[in-house]
C-alpha cells in the first residue's frame, strides 16, 4: 500500500491500522520510504490478514509513528464504500 507525504524519512516506522475496530501493527521491516520530485512515498508490505482486514473495512485508520523530528505522525482515515472494497480486493489480487 503506497502513501504520499511531505517527507520520507531515512529510516522506516512501524504501520499501525484499524479496520472496523480491529487493530494491526506492521513492523518498520514493513516500510519502505523514499523521496521523489514533488512528494515522499511510504509503501507498506501488507501481509495476508491485513489485506484481509482493509478489503472487508467500512472505515480504515492508519498511521505511521515517526518522531517529531523525523516528521511526526502521519496519518489517514478512509470511510470505504462497498465499490472501493471490490477495487482493493482486485487490485491486492491482481497485483503482486
Amino acid at each position: 500500500m503506497l502513501f504520499t507525504a511531505g517527507f520520507a524519512p531515512d529510516q522506516s516506522a512501524a504501520f499501525s491500522m484499524i479496520a472496523d475496530g480491529t487493530e494491526i501493527r506492521l513492523p518498520a521491516r514493513n516500510v519502505n520510504t523514499r523521496m521523489g520530485e514533488n512528494a515522499g512515498y511510504l509503501d507498506v508490505s501488507l501481509d495476508q490478514s491485513s489485506v484481509a482486514a482493509i478489503t472487508g473495512a467500512r472505515e480504515v485508520r492508519t498511521w505511521f509513528s515517526y518522531g517529531r523530528a523525523l516528521g511526526g505522525d502521519f496519518s489517514a482515515k478512509l470511510q470505504l464504500t462497498d465499490m472501493d472494497r471490490k477495487m482493493l480486493g482486485a487490485a491486492f489480487r491482481l497485483c503482486p
